[in-house]
This record gives structure tokens, sequence and C-alpha cells, in this order.
């Protein structure tokens, strides 16, 4: 009789957990819940309970995950990670992600980081390298490289948190992926003397965004500066057009603009209440920041993807829901506004905003022939409607406001209703709600149409690839420009193209904008970081 050998090796089965619009929330209170400690080599320093940082105040029973780390031991070097259960994101539309987080690293040499892997082949992807979030990354060049990324959670200077920060970060790279795991990273010596402690992290929730903003863009079909600006919020609208509206309101200056007669009230009232200097000009969520005001004298003044983003990762303190019944000679749109907070005190203003999505009824002294978004009425009235202050969670205010199709309207099919919601005091637009009388409308067509471009692998050090959604018919150029407004490539893009190869090896280090055009006119809008 031969020999016979058994070879045994511990299988762990984890689980899927199919995300839908209800979200994922883990407070690690009560177990581990399928979250487990991982390394390439044994040494791990993690724990399961309650953080017991310095200067942390402790709640009874509120667990999560945190390091302890060893002290005086020479040469030690962790690179252990957190890894979560696998993850179907098929049901989800606008997926974000939230953890509480406590740094106590020593500055630039240790940190933390947040990794996905959804093919084993390509291994393990940094959240959020190349794309800002909610005190998320602050430390560019940590020299131990948590996950193998020198971009993550550190210090700068040895001032440790004592108190849980909120981290938030999209999860658009993730939409429709059925097959995701996470890991928290980190890569830290032991403890020394300045009392680092390394990472603690709880509380990890994902969701829908919910927050929308809203873009007010004040233009006239006249002005050949105002043309081109219409064509990167046209561009910008279309890519963002699930994190925000954009309303455009034709003024009467500096030229006659037909859509400015049909109504000047709109235009007028809006110039008035935001102090507007010129045109073109556009105002995101209100301009309470100055970064949010855009006069397009450069490229540092339009906007820009990543504020839109960033406010659409905003906790808003209201909910709109926005019904409109579309009848044969008019219409009436039913607003509900729910305070979602615990309380807010301020006063709020309503306004309901009438839109036509496509004009294309007139030819603007500019020489423009489509219009985008242009706003024909307000209701009640462009002044909007005081709803008042001290809000608390849940109270709601239901309103109805009917309007008859004005005869100005080029196609009803085209037609729209936004609604949003704007502090009285610091004029902030806490949140906004849109309907289209067809739905179609609002979903948008091929990327080189909307102007949304799939840009890979980012950040790229040789070259990078576009997909443009579909073969194109036209030739089209594509353009980068540094964050000063400078070219530093253009290309001609033969038609029939859907992918293309962009050769980047001569660039510098840096953040470039990308820019696809066809026919002179922008079709997409993106971003491109051109690593060592």
């Amino acid at each position: 009789m031969g020999c016979v050998d058994t070879l045994s090796r511990e299988i762990t089965l984890r689980p899927t957990i199919r995300l839908s619009k209800d979200g994922y929330e883990e407070q690690f209170n009560s177990s581990e819940t399928n979250w487990s400690v991982r390394s390439d080599d044994g040494v791990e320093s993690w724990t399961w309970d309650i953080p017991d940082f310095d200067g942390f105040e402790q709640t009874p029973g509120d667990k999560g995950w945190f390091t302890r780390l060893p002290y005086g031991l020479v040469g030690y070097l962790e690179k252990s990670w957190i890894q979560s259960p696998c993850f179907d994101f098929s049901g989800m539309d606008r997926p974000v992600i939230k953890l509480d987080i406590m740094k106590s690293f020593v500055p630039s040499m240790n940190g933390a980081v947040l990794q996905y892997m959804d093919v084993n082949e390509e291994g393990w992807k940094t959240i959020g390298a190349s794309t800002p979030g909610i005190k998320w990354y602050n430390v560019l060049n940590i020299y131990n490289k948590p996950g193998g990324s020198s971009i993550g959670w550190g210090l700068n200077v040895f001032n440790p948190d004592n108190d849980w920060v909120t981290a938030i970060h999209d999860l658009n790279d993730l939409v429709g992926n059925p097959n995701v795991t996470f890991r928290i990273a980190i890569a830290t010596t032991g403890a020394q003397g300045i009392g680092n402690q390394g990472f603690a992290f709880d509380n990890v929730a994902i969701n829908e965004r919910s927050k929308r903003a809203v873009l007010e863009h004040f233009t006239n079909s006249s002005d050949a500066t105002s043309r081109s600006a219409d064509d990167v919020i046209d561009a910008y609208g279309k890519t963002y057009s699930k994190d925000v509206i954009d309303l455009q309101y034709h003024m009467s200056y500096p030229g006659t603009d037909p859509m400015n007669v049909n109504n000047p009230n709109p235009p007028s009232t809006r110039e008035f209440f935001y102090g507007i200097p010129q045109v073109p000009y556009a105002i995101l969520d209100g301009g309470v920041e100055t970064y949010h005001r855009y006069d397009f004298s450069d490229l540092k003044t339009t906007p820009d993807g990543d504020q839109i983003n960033l406010l659409s990762l905003e906790i808003p303190s209201f909910d709109i829901d926005l019904e409109v019944d579309w009848m044969e000679g008019g219409m009436d749109a039913t607003t509900t506004v729910t305070c979602v907070a615990d309380q807010y005190t301020d006063n709020i203003q309503l306004y309901l905003v009438v839109f036509e999505s496509s004009v294309t009824a007139y030819t603007g002294g500019n020489g423009d022939t489509e219009f985008r978004n242009v706003v024909l009425d307000m209701l009640p009235s462009p002044a909007g409607r005081l709803l008042g202050g001290n809000w608390y969670k849940n109270v709601s205010d239901i309103r109805t406001h009917s309007w008859v199709y004005a005869p100005y309207v080029e196609d009803v099919e085209d037609l729209g209703v936004a609604a949003f919601v704007q502090d009285r005091t610091t004029g902030r637009i806490l949140q906004a709600a849109v309907s289209y009388k067809n739905p179609l409308v609002g979903v948008g067509g091929r990327p080189t149409e909307t102007g949304s471009l799939h840009v890979y692998p980012n950040p790229a050090r040789n070259s990078f690839y576009i997909n443009l959604g579909m073969r194109t018919e036209d030739d089209g150029m594509i353009r980068l420009t540094d964050m000063g407004g400078r070219v530093v490539l253009s290309e001609h893009v033969p038609a029939g193209y859907q992918i293309y190869q962009v050769d980047i090896q001569h660039l510098n280090q840096g953040m470039y904008i990308i820019h696809y055009m066809e026919s002179g006119k922008i079709r997409g809008l993106s971003k491109i970081v051109k690593s060592r």
C-alpha cells in the first residue's frame, strides 16, 4: 500500500451583502460582523473593543476597531488591514461611504487608507486617491505606504485626534459592481515616545447620496463669451446630472435675448438677489463660498466637478419630494419639504422653477442655436415662498403651485420643474429636486453628448485611455490643460473611435483637465492625474 498525504486548508466563507436604497450600516457594538484582521506576515495589532486612545471620552458599549501598538520593539513595522464582507452594488445609483476615524500616527511616516478589490488579478485599489472627499486623505507622501499607497490618512505634525472624525467619499466607480470587498489598511511603526497609538475606525455606512446642488447660470444669447460659457455649463450639467441641477437665466444685456423678452422677471430678480456683476456668471448652491462663484475669466473660475462632487457628499438638513401632475394645458407641482435634521432654526425660502430643457427656436446674436435648461418662470413668483424657521425633525410643509403652459413654450415634452430651498440668512441652497415631463429628458444620451468621460487608469504614468461611450461619428479633439488654464496637449481624434489612448509621458507630474470637443463644442470634461 502506498502512502497517502493529506493537505488541509482553512477556508473562510464570506457572505455577500446585496446593497439596496436602504443602504448598510455597521456599528460593531455587538460583534465583529464578518470584518476580520488580515496581514501578509502575521504582524497585527488590531483590537475590537472600546477605543482607548489618549483623550478620547469612551462611551460604554460603543465598540469599534483600533490598534494597540507594541512599545519598544526595534524595527517593528506593521502593514495589516481589516477586511470587510463582500458587497453587491448592483442596486445602488449614487453610493457614498461614511466612517468615523481617529488618527494617531508618527508624522509623515505612518498612515491608513481605504481600498477595494473587485477583480483579484487587479489587486487593491485606493478609494479617493485623486478625488476629494469630506475629511478624506490629508497626507500625500506617507513614507511607509499603507496598502502600497503614499496618499492616505496621516499626520503632518503630531496632533492626534481625541474624538471621532467623520470621513465621507463617493463610491461612483463601484456602481453596478456585484463583487466588492473593502479593506482599511495601515502602515505603522510601534508606539514611540511621542505617544502615537495608530488608527481607529467605527460606524461604517454605505448609503445613497441624497444631496442635490443647484447651479444657476446667467447668460445672454448675443454675447460671444456667454456662448463659450454656455458650452462649459451644458457639459457640466449633463456630466453631473445626478448631483446638480443647472438652471440658465437669459439676461437683457449686453444685447437683446428673445428668451429674456419672453419673461424678464425671473432673471432680473435672481440677478438682484445675488448681485450678479456681469454675464456670463454662475452661482453654485447660493454662492456662499467665493469659490462657488464663476466669472469664466480662466479655468479656475469655471465650475469644477470636484466642487459639485463635494457638495453631493453633504448630509442635507431637508428633503424635498416633488410631484408634478402634467396636464393638457398646464401642470400642478406639489412640494413636500421635510426637515431631516434634529433641528434647523433659520428661516428658509422655497423656490419653484419652470424650465425648458432644450430650446432651438432662436438663433442668438452669438450664433448659438441650441439652449439648455432655459428658465421660463418661477412659482408663485421669482421671490419664492417663505416657509419660516424653527424646524424640527420630521416636520413637513406641503404646497401645490399651478402653471398654465406659456405660449412661448417650444415643446411641452421638454418641460421640467426644479424645486429648491434656500437659507434666508446665509443664502446657502440646502436641498433641491427636479421633475421632467418626459423622464428620458433627464437621463441624457451617450457620453460624447452628455459630457461624461471615463478615464483609466487614473492616476496614470505614461498613457491613459478615454472611453467616449460609443463610436464617434465626427472627428474630435482632445485637449489637456494644466490647473492654470494653459493648453499642454492637443490631439486630433478621427471619427470611428470609442476608446482612445493618450500619451502623457512628456507631461510633468500633476493634475490636468481633459476637454473632448466635437464641432467646436465641449462634449466631455474630466480630469487625469499624471503620476511619477
